[in-house]
């Protein structure tokens, strides 16, 4: 008796079915260096990963850690649901499509400067904008970090000027990583709408606070997740 018991127990261990669990729509596939986590003003951790060649905020699918679904997706699904729903159940979507924008917001501003506030992320299959580690391969920045005349005409850097990459790097970190470390980089900016930009409030610097070598340099920089 006890030995049939045991058969039977092994037999339904064997012929259980395997259930596998699809990801949800928007699940995005991380590899190693795509993604890290961090935490808010509050101290709660808020997951990031690379998308399209900036960080945003999300969740890993269960049971997964390179299955990456970000929030703007899970909100995209439930204003999708929302749609078909009517009455009570619509107003509860309503409210959480609500609640979850005011969070993811808040979310991926967390996220945006990188790992440790400046670190590239690495682009994944929806785009390929990697910041040019090698930067002899990326046709708009030569193998010093030197913006080309092909960059230069994209972002209307003045062809007598030489825009560097690290040079515009060190003055991202040393005079406007202030502020943007928590509200974001400003990214694909040109010389003249930077230039713009940064006479304005809150920062209104002057073309002596950042000369034009300077403006062309930081243009470098703001424009380094950019590829042919």
């Amino acid at each position: 008796m006890i030995l049939k018991r045991a058969a039977a127990s092994v037999l339904l261990t064997v012929i259980s079915p395997v259930i596998v669990h699809s990801a949800p729509l928007g699940t995005i596939e991380l590899s190693f260096g795509q993604s890290f986590s961090t935490t808010d003003s509050i101290g709660k951790t808020v997951r990031c990963g690379s998308v399209g060649g900036r960080w945003v905020s999300g969740t890993f699918v269960a049971g997964s850690d390179t299955s990456f679904l970000p929030q703007s997706a899970s909100i995209k699904a439930l204003q999708v649901k929302a749609k078909k729903a009517s009455g009570s159940a619509k107003t509860k979507l309503l409210t959480r499509i609500k609640a979850a924008t005011k969070k993811r917001k808040s979310d991926d501003i967390v996220c945006a400067p990188g790992m440790g506030g400046e670190v590239t992320p690495t682009p994944t299959p929806i785009s390929s904008n990697p910041e040019p580690t090698d930067p002899g391969t990326i046709a708009y920045f030569d193998s010093s970090k030197n913006v080309t005349e092909e960059g230069k005409v994209l972002m209307k850097i003045p062809s007598q000027l030489v825009a560097n990459l690290d040079r515009g790097k060190s003055l991202f970190l040393n005079t406007c990583n202030g502020c943007h470390s928590s509200r974001g980089e400003p990214v694909n900016y040109t010389f003249d709408k930077l230039r713009m930009k940064i006479a304005i409030s809150p920062m209104f610097f002057t073309t002596s606070s950042i000369t034009d070598p300077q403006l062309a340099d930081l243009t470098a920089y703001l424009n380094r997740f950019r590829s042919p």
